[in-house]
């Protein structure tokens, strides 16, 4: 949702891509959206007593009944919680729009700073921000976003990051519906 491949948009019932601001506001709400609809099964609300017939307990199955500025969801979800309440959510987002998602909602952030110093400031500001979500610093994992490229020799390791990245950077000027060009 918060991509900035033209293609992603196509995931999201979209042509194309939303602005910037425009996807993480429409992400905090579907984070919102999808937590509350895993919280609409209480634990304990899969009863499965063969004896009695009885497969839930109704009274610990709710609707959620959002109604938001981008959905409209009743709820509740057609499946149970996950033994651990929620599946991890991981972000992605460096911007302040992502750091601000990431403090409030996920549980590890992948970070593309790849320099010690600029990696220290921002992990210190990303963990600075999570008090205002009522949130310990311990709650967010950061994991480096780290891709070794790896050659026999130096020399072709070099080559070898050099053909990624044109290869990248042509599969981000792709259109929707269009194949990047290939080396």
């Amino acid at each position: 949702m918060t991509s900035t491949q033209p293609m992603a948009a196509r995931n999201f019932s979209r042509d194309e891509q939303m602005e910037h601001e425009h996807r993480y506001e429409v992400a905090n709400e579907f984070v919102d959206v999808v937590k509350g609809l895993w919280d609409c099964w209480e634990d304990g609300a899969i009863v499965a007593d063969k004896t009695t017939g009885q497969f839930i307990d109704a009274a610990k199955v709710r609707p959620l009944n959002h109604e938001g500025r981008f959905f409209k969801v009743r709820g509740p979800i057609n499946m149970a919680r996950s033994p651990q309440g929620h599946p991890v959510i991981i972000q992605a987002g460096g911007s302040p729009s992502g750091l601000e998602l990431a403090a409030r909602t996920a549980d590890v952030v992948f970070s593309v700073v790849q320099e010690l110093p600029g990696a220290k400031a921002a992990y210190d500001d990303l963990k600075g921000r999570m008090a205002k979500y009522g949130r310990p610093p311990d709650q967010l994992a950061v994991l480096p976003g780290v891709m070794p490229i790896i050659g026999d020799t130096e020399r072709r390791g070099e080559s070898q990051t050099v053909v990624v990245a044109k290869l990248s950077f042509a599969e981000q000027r792709a259109g929707p519906g269009q194949q990047p060009a290939r080396l």
